[in-house]
């Protein structure tokens, strides 16, 4: 009865968001039976440490967390405080149910995060209904007034973007229009957005450069921009570090239960690092590019460095030491493989130590949020990327002057470029690429994106 409830089609209307997503006291009827909202949050929030318990009774407490007091300020020292960005917001919402898709912007206009306190950027807050407007153009002129925001903040409009494979031409498709472009026998009219426009309708999982994220690949530069003026082209400041050299396959949902098997033979975990970083063991003997070992490179990839895990907790992520995130890692690969020669002795020991002093195993949940609809890849220097699943080989992995992540690109052209979308990539997560620049190591490039 708990997956049928908690899976209703009321949890999916987007106008619900608004009957009780402010202080007003809310009842939800269930046949003869009834239960405050209040409450029933209350035991969404007790069930979301269990999530092996969730998972097995496919029991969804998120959307219904989601809907709750929606409209009411968060306390700003909380994992909460996401919502003060209007963005975020509207990101959050995707996955709900209208019946005009401009109200995915408009339903949310009296959104505390409009309000001067929470958004400087009075562009954006000046949005107002204009049902004249046609499902791109507002989403054109949401985009255009979101990237002129300052700080990092501008840069969550670009992080939205999430594309399916309908949305965003392939490496092939983008050679074959470039030419009929060049010719002027072709345009791009099946694409009715730029590709650095979010789609609020497309929905594939949460973003990993959330507002309150402590992930700093700009090391603390500004966004340098310019939209042309018919919101067709960016134009983006930043350094060009690499390209995609091997992908994985999609990885799908609950990718990391221990019961997943990739293609029936083995672990997921087992096909990423010997198909895609190409090693054998696990163990922590592989160096990685930036000197630690291939091991951790790797399990923090696939977590978005296990970020999410210090918010729940209220810690701060920058003070948890690397043993801590790699004691998780070696604690979820010791249940499948542990008694397997697939598994160093030394990474065995460090799982098997943890599992004894009662660790609570936080890797799979993490991994699988994190990877849900993603795929996992290494460039051609060696640097492991964990970017969209429409990623493909020969994409171009860059950071953004301003942007917490890296972000993949693919070329259509000369210096010209489609916004494949963001990605973590360990080695680069805490301004590597910005010290290269000071090194001279790398110089920087204007990005024309399309």
């Amino acid at each position: 009865m708990a997956d049928r409830f908690s899976s209703s089609i009321q949890f999916t209307r987007g106008w619900v968001v608004q009957e009780i997503g402010t202080r007003a006291p809310a009842t939800l009827f269930w046949g003869d039976a009834h239960i405050g909202w209040n409450m029933l949050c209350i035991v969404c929030e007790r069930l979301t440490d269990y999530h092996h318990l969730r998972s097995k009774l496919d029991i969804n407490t998120s959307q219904i967390k989601f809907f709750f007091q929606r409209f009411i300020e968060p306390d700003k020292s909380s994992y909460h405080a996401n919502r003060l960005n209007f963005l975020y917001e509207l990101h959050r919402a995707r996955n709900l149910s209208f019946t005009d898709d401009r109200d995915r912007v408009f339903a949310f206009l009296g959104h505390y995060s409009l309000q001067p306190a929470h958004c400087p950027n009075r562009e954006l807050a000046s949005i107002a209904a204009n049902y004249e407007m046609t499902v791109e153009q507002l989403y054109r002129d949401v985009a255009r007034r979101a990237l002129q925001s300052q700080g990092d903040s501008a840069l969550i409009a670009l992080a939205a973007v999430q594309h399916t494979y309908e949305s965003l031409m392939s490496r092939q498709e983008a050679r074959n229009w470039t030419s009929r472009r060049e010719t002027g026998t072709g345009t791009s009219e099946n694409y009715k957005l730029p590709s650095w426009v979010p789609d609020w309708r497309i929905y594939r999982g949460f973003i990993l450069s959330e507002p309150i994220s402590p992930h700093r690949a700009h090391d603390g530069s500004a966004p340098d921009l310019e939209i042309s003026e018919d919101i067709a082209v960016l134009q983006i400041h930043g350094l060009e570090v690499d390209s995609v050299e091997v992908c994985s396959r999609p990885l799908a949902d609950k990718e990391f239960h221990q019961i997943q098997k990739h293609n029936g033979l083995e672990e997921t975990v087992e096909y990423l690092w010997r198909e895609v970083c190409k090693k054998g063991r696990f163990g922590l003997d592989d160096q990685y590019v930036n000197g630690e070992t291939a091991f951790f490179a790797f399990t923090q990839t696939l977590s978005n460095g296990c970020v999410q895990a210090a918010r729940r907790e209220g810690r701060s992520y920058l003070e948890i030491d690397d043993s801590v995130w790699l004691e998780q890692a070696a604690l979820y690969l010791v249940k499948p493989l542990g008694r397997s020669d697939a598994v160093s002795p030394e990474l065995r020991s460090i799982g098997e130590k943890a599992n004894l002093n009662g660790t609570h195993e936080k890797w799979s949940r993490l991994a699988n949020g994190a990877s849900k609809n993603r795929a996992f890849g290494r460039t051609r220097k060696g640097y492991y990327v964990l970017g969209p699943a429409v990623m493909e080989k020969g994409d171009v992995v860059c950071v953004f002057f301003g942007g917490k992540m890296p972000f993949c690109l693919r070329p259509v052209g000369e210096r010209t470029y489609l916004l494949v979308g963001e990605c973590y990539v360990h080695g680069l997560m805490k301004g590597e690429a910005i010290d290269k620049m000071a090194n001279g190591q790398i110089t920087e490039s204007v990005f024309e994106i399309v």
